[in-house]
């Protein structure tokens, strides 16, 4: 045998587990951003609604939810140039599509 099998699986145990937390802490700093966009809304905040937008933008691209990413990419454009007027619509949009991405993504690490 080229690979010792046993090593082999061992890793792949290691990494799936390290990728379940990785995944873990993307499901906490979602839902923590997504409630400082709530919160900053309610004070009329473009600036950390922006913010919060951007950073769910970068986050949810680098694990391939390209969904809710592009959606954070739309709204991020639309308060960087000064309009919130649908904010509460925005953030229903933000939650929905959160909870399908943590349900795919659920799935795929069935």
């Amino acid at each position: 045998m080229y690979v010792d099998e046993a090593h082999f699986k061992s890793t792949r145990e290691i990494l799936i587990r390290r990728f379940q937390l990785i995944i873990d802490a993307y499901f906490e700093e979602c839902s923590s951003m997504i409630e400082s966009f709530k919160q900053a809304g309610m004070k009329d905040d473009i600036e950390t609604m922006s913010r919060m937008a951007h950073s769910l933008k970068s986050t949810s691209a680098t694990l391939g939810a390209n969904k809710i990413s592009q959606l954070a990419a739309d709204i991020e454009a639309r308060y960087n140039s000064g309009d919130i007027t649908n904010w509460e619509a925005d953030l229903e949009q933000l939650q929905q599509y959160f909870k399908g991405t943590v349900e795919e993504i659920n799935q795929l690490m069935a």
